[in-house]
């Protein structure tokens, strides 16, 4: 005779379907069920009921005694995730402030490049009348040809003084349209409306320490030695015995 018996067991463990729960000690309960499933072609005479179901109800319980065991082992990867959220928040937070801050210079050096234009297009303007009156009084017979050549040349120099600072323009407006997400082909012109003040400078030393050590590049920094210190502790607890 042949003997075929083929078995239904469960993929791991004891139990086909189960509830497991976990606990912050490092242990675990689990209650489940499984199942086997017996088939013997032919049956013989040995076997009452074929095919047959033998059924079992299973209680597990392990708790870790070294390895594994408590908060430290547990929690450990939550811990260190929120770490690394709160690096990643401080760094954000550190990004916005550098933009700010950058944008805010941009605009200020653009203010001072046009103040600059405007001066150097005044005295090129001025230097072009100058020029103009000279060789007017040269036509009169009351100047001279040194006059006029020097009033040329000091023309000449306002004009590339002026052309410098019309460069100068150019680019620290080119700056705040990048950092202001503007396109740099954008015909219109920037012109700073808002023109510095001038007020006291108080320094609160204290106050000043005590912002700067919540700086956000601080905070960030932080949050990685305390992520590191973490898996530092984790690492120590995963050299113990496993128990």
């Amino acid at each position: 005779p042949v003997l075929k018996t083929a078995f239904w067991l469960p993929i791991n463990g004891l139990n086909q379907v189960y509830l497991e729960k976990f606990f912050v000690t490092g242990g675990k309960v689990q209650v489940g069920l499984g199942q086997t499933y017996y088939n013997y072609s032919p049956a013989g005479d040995f076997v009452t009921i074929n095919p047959a179901y033998q059924a079992s109800v299973n209680i597990l319980a392990e708790q870790p005694l070294f390895r594994g065991r408590g908060p430290v082992a547990t929690t450990a990867p939550m811990q260190i995730a929120r770490a690394n959220h709160d690096q990643t928040w401080h760094v954000f937070r550190a990004t916005v402030n550098q933009v700010l801050r950058d944008a805010e210079n941009a605009y200020w050096e653009t203010y001072a490049a046009y103040q600059d234009f405007e001066v150097r297009d005044i005295a090129y303007r001025q230097a072009l009348e100058t020029v103009e009156r000279e060789r007017g009084r040269l036509q009169l017979g009351e100047g001279s040809v040194p006059d006029v050549a020097q009033a040329e040349e000091q023309c000449e120099a306002f004009h590339i003084a002026r052309t410098d600072a019309e460069n100068r323009l150019v680019a620290a407006e080119r700056t705040l349209r990048r950092l202001l997400g503007l396109s740099p082909s954008d015909p219109r012109p920037i012109i700073p409306a808002v023109s510095p003040s001038d007020a006291p400078l108080s320094i609160d030393w204290e106050h000043a320490a005590a912002t700067a050590r919540q700086r956000p590049e601080l905070a960030a920094q932080q949050s990685a030695i305390e992520a590191i210190e973490i898996e530092l502790t984790r690492r120590r607890n995963g050299l113990l015995p496993d128990l």
